[in-house]
């Protein structure tokens, strides 16, 4: 019986710089254990003898070539032409968070209210407090609360010029262009919640709790003091209160890998911040000390299962069970 093989497309050029990545760590983790062959892949070389392979895995974890959403978007589109497995996409590569919020709203999913902007005066229907930001920025970068429109007209402006100065670098500062509503949440004392968890296919995996005096509570300012560890490390043994909440707003955007950013609301209900394209978790490279968690495991071995299910739907005859091979990879050149 034939082995599953994997095609894993990504931007990175080297095994070294694909590796270094908790996230990518906890693919190859999960891949080995479900001892499915992988090969790494450019997508700007020629695609490889298709009938050597079984699926492809995208990755996007910042794509580290410009080149590389172009290049990969037609990829796709050819293997789904010709009815290969693709699991992930390209789509949203850069994650923009008005991507999610506006899937949301059309489906009815609890999350904030937002408008793009241009300049101060371009912010016309939406209620104060807001949170202003660059769409797309992630982990915290560039975030503003502007309690009036005082504030948020000095913020604006302050990074607008601010942006200019570093101009042409491409390196630089880029403007806010995204205003959204501060949706007020549950707090324990002076300190605001939130949760992720990550979601592949109908699997709902707690991933982190975090407080913070900060209202944006990232893992930059997040208390990480006794007390919210032990919260933290409850929520992820003992996992998602309301797993179908989450399930639905994952449903809502069309993917099938995603990580989610929400909070509960006083009254018990959810509200959806953002998705995440790469979760990033607080075990990746710039904190590998802490190693590789029980949720990134479980995170790696959901998404192999992942990848063998939808092989096997193109293969029925597939085993479903792999043999005890050892897993072999390689970089495709």
């Amino acid at each position: 019986m034939k082995r599953l093989r994997v095609l894993i497309m990504t931007g990175f050029e080297t095994l070294t710089g694909f590796m270094l990545p908790m996230e990518h760590r906890s693919i190859v983790w999960g891949l080995d254990e479900q001892n499915i062959e992988w090969h790494l892949y450019n997508p700007w070389n020629p695609l490889p003898r298709l009938d050597r392979y079984d699926a492809m895995y995208v990755s996007v974890y910042r794509y580290y070539n410009r080149n590389y959403v172009y290049y990969g978007a037609r990829r796709e589109a050819e293997l789904l032409a010709r009815g290969f497995p693709v699991i992930g996409t390209v789509e949203n590569a850069h994650s923009l968070h008005s991507f999610y919020l506006s899937r949301w709203a059309d489906a009815g999913i609890e999350c904030a209210k937002y408008q793009h902007f241009s300049a101060f005066e371009d912010i016309t229907d939406l209620t104060y407090p807001l949170v202003l930001r660059r769409d797309g920025m992630h982990r915290g970068s560039g975030m503003y609360l502007a309690r009036t429109p005082e504030d948020a007209q000095r913020t604006i402006e302050t990074q607008r010029r601010l942006a200019l100065q570093t101009y042409p670098d491409a390196k630089g500062m880029l403007p806010l262009n995204l205003a959204i509503e501060f949706v007020e949440t549950e707090r324990s004392g002076l300190y605001f919640h939130k949760f992720r968890s990550y979601v592949v296919d109908d699997e709902v995996i707690p991933a982190h709790f975090m407080r913070s005096i900060s209202a944006f509570v990232n893992y930059k300012d997040a208390a990480l003091w006794a007390q919210t560890c032990s919260m933290d490390e409850v929520f992820r043994l003992e996992g998602e209160p309301h797993p179908e909440r989450v399930l639905a707003a994952a449903r809502a955007v069309g993917l099938d890998i995603i990580a989610l950013d929400y909070s509960r609301l006083p009254d018990g209900r959810y509200v959806f911040w953002e998705g995440n394209r790469v979760r990033a978790t607080a075990g990746d490279s710039h904190v590998a000390w802490l190693g590789i968690r029980d949720t990134d495991m479980r995170y790696g071995a959901s998404v192999a299962r992942l990848i063998r299910r939808r092989a096997r739907q193109a293969d029925p005859a597939r085993p479903a069970v792999p043999f005890a091979q050892p897993a072999a990879a390689s970089f495709l050149r």
